[in-house]
């Protein structure tokens, strides 16, 4: 019984020093805290306050407008309805019937010229702005393209492409090389301002103060005023479906090559103007005309409906 006691008491004493060594800390690390005495001024030295009465007449009130909203995709834009307008009759000239000409023929003569070889350059990788697949790529002198200003282009039915080019003749790319022909290989002149592929495989070039050539792929067959051609300026070709290849010339109308003859319809024969600068041919079989100042022309191989 004694010792339960004595044992009661000691743990007593432990805890109560415990708690006097844990206050002893405690207070060790709390804040020192001392008592403050500011200074009082007199309301007589004080400066009296400034005091501004509100006006609010002088209030200037601005309407809330609702703010503009742009579109995220701001490219896009709406279609809006066209202005249709009924097509007029058309005016119709007849070739031969007064006061118009009949077109005059002329027998065709050329020149023909073995083509020389051409000069072949390897092709260097496009030019890109990086490496996105879906970004334009651009072939130019450093590539191996002979002259940068191109004024025509086709893909033959072999898949080569040819370029004409503003003074640098016409070059043919394969996907691998630059070929190009120029005066040097028979090509008739360097600036070449139209081109087209036939039925049978022919390229024909059509020229600038050059008239116009067929190439077979080894020679090149010239026409130009030399050979009796009427105008050595040429702006546009096709080839129609019975194999008849049509001219357009800057300032001597349409021009009509079956292979042997030359015909040539100006504005004497009932062509609306003489500068023809592109040619259609429709399903019908219809040729339409695009001209420089006298809008668009129809020939049905006997009437002009300009």
């Amino acid at each position: 019984m004694r010792s339960l006691l004595a044992y009661l008491l000691l743990l007593f004493l432990f805890f109560s020093c415990k708690q006097q060594e844990e206050k002893k800390n405690l207070s060790s690390h709390s804040p020192l805290v001392e008592d403050t005495n500011g200074d009082i001024v007199h309301t007589d030295l004080m400066g009296k306050s400034n005091v501004v009465f509100f006006d609010s007449s002088k209030i200037k009130k601005i309407a809330v407008t609702i703010p503009g909203i742009l579109p995220l995709n701001n490219n896009i834009y709406p279609v809006g309805k066209p202005t249709i307008i009924k097509a007029g009759n058309p005016k119709i000239t007849f070739p031969g019937q007064n006061p118009y000409e009949k077109p005059n023929f002329i027998a065709a003569h050329d020149s023909s010229y073995i083509a020389g070889t051409p000069y072949v350059v390897e092709a260097k990788a496009p030019n890109t702005k990086d490496q996105n697949s879906q970004n334009f790529s651009s072939y130019s002198k450093l590539q191996g393209l002979k002259q940068q200003n191109i004024y025509c282009m086709l893909e033959d039915k072999l898949g080569n492409l040819w370029f004409g080019t503003n003074g640098g003749g016409v070059s043919k790319f394969d996907g691998k090389s630059f070929s190009h022909y120029t005066t040097k290989e028979g090509l008739a002149s360097n600036v070449v301002r139209c081109m087209m592929e036939d039925k049978k495989g022919n390229l024909w070039f059509g020229f600038f103060n050059g008239g116009f050539c067929r190439y077979d792929g080894t020679s090149f067959t010239r026409f130009s005023a030399k050979e009796g051609f009427f105008n050595n300026d040429i702006f546009c070709m096709l080839e129609d479906k019975n194999g008849i290849i049509w001219l357009g010339t800057n300032g001597g109308g349409v021009c009509r090559f079956d292979g042997k003859n030359f015909s040539n319809y100006t504005e004497k024969e009932g062509l609306s103007n003489n500068f023809v600068l592109s040619i259609l041919q429709d399903k019908s079989g219809k040729l339409w005309f695009g001209t420089n100042g006298g809008g668009v022309c129809r020939f049905d191989g006997k009437l002009f409906a300009n």
